[in-house]
């Protein structure tokens, strides 16, 4: 019988090594283990950010479409799991100021809000906008061009789960099941983790 459980350790050990090589990452203040794949996006790395500013993680194909996932608090209390608090009202709204903001920089241009609202990713709902604009070559850069940008966010444990959604706006049309296969298996992840 140990041997039958010892067994039965290794291979859970093994199954998820190769499911979450080293490529991926584990987001243990909120549950969320990020593997090395993500619908057919492929994990380049993690940042982390000095307080209060928490950590990102990146998928990106070869077309420079990518994905970026934010985890941070911003040593905010209350922010709650869902959509429904005033604390992440809030950082939705000082969300969809950064792209102003980069257009009043230079780095952007032509920005326009497309749409926003709620939108389910799985069965979890995520206040949600989608931005037009063209970045352009101040300070220099390999993503220049048209651009549409989709921003998810949600709270999870009292941390923001942001999600920043980028690609060419000629590609948008092509990389739509991309993109909501992303979502689709992104939503598992968050169901997983509860």
């Amino acid at each position: 019988m140990q041997y039958f459980k010892l067994s039965i350790a290794f291979t859970v050990f093994l199954i998820s090594s190769i499911l979450f090589a080293e490529d991926g990452h584990h987001a243990k203040n909120v549950a969320i283990r990020f593997p090395a794949k993500l619908g057919d996006m492929t994990y380049k790395g993690v940042i982390k950010y000095a307080k209060p500013g928490g950590f990102s993680v990146r998928y990106q194909d070869a077309s420079q479409f990518r994905i970026d996932i934010y985890i941070y608090d911003g040593n905010k209390p209350n922010i709650g799991s869902g959509i429904d608090s005033k604390v992440l009202k809030n950082e939705f709204a000082s969300v969809l100021l950064v792209f102003p903001y980069m257009e009043k920089l230079g780095h952007y241009k032509d920005v326009k809000i497309v749409d926003k609202g709620q939108k389910k990713v799985g069965e979890t709902a995520f206040l949600w906008a989608q931005y037009s604009f063209e970045q352009i070559n101040k300070g220099g850069g390999n993503y220049l061009g048209k651009k549409i940008s989709d921003t998810y966010i949600v709270g999870r444990k009292n941390y923001f789960i942001k999600l920043r959604m980028t690609m060419k706006k000629e590609d948008a049309a092509k990389k739509k099941k991309v993109k909501d296969k992303f979502l689709k298996d992104l939503g598992y992840l968050l169901l997983e983790g509860n």
